[in-house]
């Protein structure tokens, strides 16, 4: 077989037609071929619907102000395959991918190892190389049977959980809420940071230990603007004073409350100065993230109806009077109805395409969901046409998908 890294990276690609094999026999098969890699460091687990990415990058970035070497698996990545394991700023270089799908190619295809559990022992032996103090580890989809709950974590950690991928992990919240407490296990600390009530009280009864981070610590905010937020954070003794989160938007403030509160039940707890620095140099390309000019840009990855709820609270606070464009991609498998519904005011225009995805919607699907559309064909070219279209004042926003976001940032 070819040994260039974007054959190779296309073989792992064309594997997604396996689809999602919910279980972890075939993982653990293939770990402990690998020497079990995943117990030989330290981690976080974070499963939910909404917020794990983030709530992934501020831990990571904490304890990388602490002084700790720290490793991050997360998905779906956003321009590289490469984004998706880190240890201390550095990305998994391709010379180590191709070596690892040389080595095992014939069991991936012995055990028709899918996508994400190729993807997730990469990374768990790429972490038993680098030696990290501490990995954080983002669950793919659900919990339970998801590749990466083969780990025993220093901490699990639940964030919102909201209707997502109801195929695989039930039709009504409850039982959805129950695949992801399937990563909380006997003797871990658990923490929570749930809204809804019904997916709330599913995961204490399947974990009546776990901690609810929005009743155990407070926050009090102090300020917000369109690209960040400052705030006062409490959990029991412990008053940590204006801290600054470079992410704005009030589901962004609790993501921050979660992971304090989660990271204060590890032995890695940071001091005040780690805490400030770390939140503040948080960065996450494409979570509302707004580039200035004429016209300004937002890009944002929210992909399923909670997410662009957030979005939304998000425009009609900073952006209340401007017309604003959308470059909307959306997978077919999401609620994209309702996702639309929501956007779909007064003043505000879509340019719908297709990201380049075989799960892609039709945009000739979207054009009736909304008042004022146009639909084109891949990503670049309904953008074009939307900074073309409009004025210097407006706000033009991608969103609808990682994907859409992704291929807009990389150009």
């Amino acid at each position: 077989m070819p040994n260039n890294i974007n054959t190779l990276l296309g073989y792992l690609y064309s594997l997604q037609t396996r689809g999602i094999k919910p279980g972890l026999e075939r993982v653990r098969r293939f770990l402990k071929s690998l020497g079990n890699p995943e117990a030989t460091f330290p981690t976080l687990h974070i499963a939910g619907t909404n917020g794990k990415g983030t709530v992934c990058h501020i831990l990571y970035s904490i304890l990388r102000a602490a002084g700790y070497r720290v490793g991050r698996y997360t998905s779906p990545h956003l321009m590289r395959f490469n984004e998706r394991v880190v240890v201390n700023e550095q990305e998994i270089t391709d010379e180590k991918i191709v070596e690892f799908v040389l080595r095992n190619r014939n069991t991936f295809d012995q055990e028709k190892l899918t996508f994400f559990e190729i993807t997730t022992a990469l990374a768990f032996e790429h972490f038993a190389h680098e030696k990290p103090d501490v990995a954080i580890i983002e669950t793919g989809m659900g919990g339970r049977l998801d590749a990466t709950n083969v780990l025993t974590p220093e901490v699990s950690i639940i964030t919102d959980i909201s209707m997502d991928h109801e195929a695989f992990l039930g039709n009504n919240i409850e039982q959805i809420a129950m695949e992801k407490a399937g990563i909380l296990k006997k003797g871990v600390p658990a923490v929570m940071g749930v809204q809804h009530v019904d997916a709330k009280r599913t995961i204490l009864k399947h974990c009546p230990d776990c901690l609810d981070a929005f009743s155990e610590s407070r926050i009090h905010l102090l300020k917000e603007t369109e690209t960040g937020t400052t705030f006062d954070f409490q959990l029991a003794d412990k008053k940590l004073p204006a801290l600054f989160l470079p992410l704005p938007s009030a589901h962004q403030l609790r993501n921050a409350q979660l992971a304090l509160t989660a990271l204060y039940q590890t032995r890695f707890a940071p001091t005040l100065e780690h805490v400030r620095s770390g939140l503040s140099r948080v960065q996450i390309p494409g979570r509302l993230e707004l580039k200035k000019g004429t016209p300004s840009l937002l890009l944002d990855v929210a992909h399923n109806p909670q997410k662009i709820r957030g979005l939304n609270d998000y425009l009609e606070r900073f952006f209340p009077d401007q017309n604003i464009h959308f470059i909307f991609g959306v997978m077919g498998d999401k609620n994209y109805a309702d996702m639309l519904n929501t956007l779909n005011k007064p003043k505000r225009s879509f340019f719908f395409c297709k990201p380049n995805t075989e799960r892609a919607a039709d945009p000739a699907r979207l054009l009736p969901l909304v008042k004022k559309g146009i639909c084109f064909g891949p990503v670049q070219e309904a953008y074009q046409a939307a900074m073309h279209h409009a004025e210097k004042e407006d706000l033009v926003v991608i969103t609808g998908s990682f994907h859409t976001v992704g291929e807009i940032e990389a150009g």
